[in-house]
């Protein structure tokens, strides 16, 4: 009786609801694999997952929808009969397109998604194409949607917004987007083939006058166990299998920045800043 009492109030466990049998998604011979937890939102009805797609040919996914397999929502309350609604976590999975180098921050050579740097050069135009705005300061006021930095120099040390997020010994990027009214978008991006890639995207949206604190740390746990279901079996013949289950795993994105920092901290920064970074990290081994 107790124990049913605890439950009621929201006094019990705050695990997450437990993931369904895996899904699987064939693309073009590589299979995505993946759970969710069944409790979907009912107010936002979703079309089925997209269960085969043909990658061959990526750029015929176009904006808006690109190669969409599947969008979800979650409602996220506090635990018990009585437990406060919180807000809401909406999924989408997609695969994009390796896009032209436009930027052109180091050079004008293509992407190669094969290369760690390549590919968070490449997630770094991707998400300026997205949040277009994200650069402008207007009026004073910070942009409504602000990327995780590709690059900064913090002190003796070029580091990276980007992080690694490993599931099944294979090494996704992550990289984050703040946006409006708490919002935090989490995204997760894995090469698929040479031309195109996978993006996992979990937009959390807590309601207004929640603390982030109190949404976030019941969504993300629920969430958690999505992001460790994510396996992708390679073709034979595709060689990103051999890039994010090993080189991959072996390097934060933090030391590919430093291992090629002779490169992008003059180019990016100047070298006036760069030979001060140099400068202040002498100071430090003195």
């Amino acid at each position: 009786m107790l124990s049913f009492i605890r439950q009621a109030l929201g006094m019990g466990s705050t695990a997450p609801a437990p993931l369904t049998a895996p899904r699987y998604v064939d693309l073009g011979g590589n299979q995505f694999q993946f759970a969710l937890p069944e409790d979907f939102s009912r107010d936002m009805p979703a079309e089925p997952l997209v269960t085969q797609l043909n990658v061959d040919d990526a750029s015929r996914f176009t904006p808006p929808n690109h190669g969409l397999l599947l969008q979800r929502w979650w409602d996220i309350k506090q635990p018990g009969w009585f437990g406060k609604n919180l807000g809401t976590i909406m999924l989408s999975i997609n695969v994009l397109p390796k896009p032209q180098n436009t930027e052109q921050l180091l050079d004008d050579s293509p992407y190669g998604l094969h290369d760690r740097l390549g590919f968070m050069l490449m997630l770094n135009q991707v998400l300026y194409e997205r949040y277009p705005d994200s650069r402008i300061f207007k009026d004073g006021e910070p942009p409504l949607y602000s990327p995780s930095a590709f690059v900064f120099m913090l002190g003796a040390k070029l580091q990276s917004g980007f992080r690694n997020q490993t599931a099944n010994q294979q090494q996704w990027t992550r990289y984050d987007v703040s946006g409006p009214e708490a919002l935090i978008i989490a995204n997760y991006a894995i090469p698929l083939t040479p031309g195109c890639f996978l993006e996992a995207s979990f937009h959390y949206s807590p309601n207004r006058h929640i603390p982030p604190r109190l949404f976030g740390d019941i969504a993300f746990e629920k969430m958690r166990p999505v992001i460790e279901s994510f396996a992708i079996q390679y073709k034979a013949d595709n060689p990103m299998q051999a890039v994010v289950g090993g080189q991959w795993l072996e390097q934060t994105p933090d030391q590919v920045l430093q291992q090629h920092e002779t490169v992008i901290g003059p180019r990016l920064f100047g070298e006036q800043s760069y030979r001060g970074m140099l400068e202040h990290r002498a100071l430090l081994l003195e």
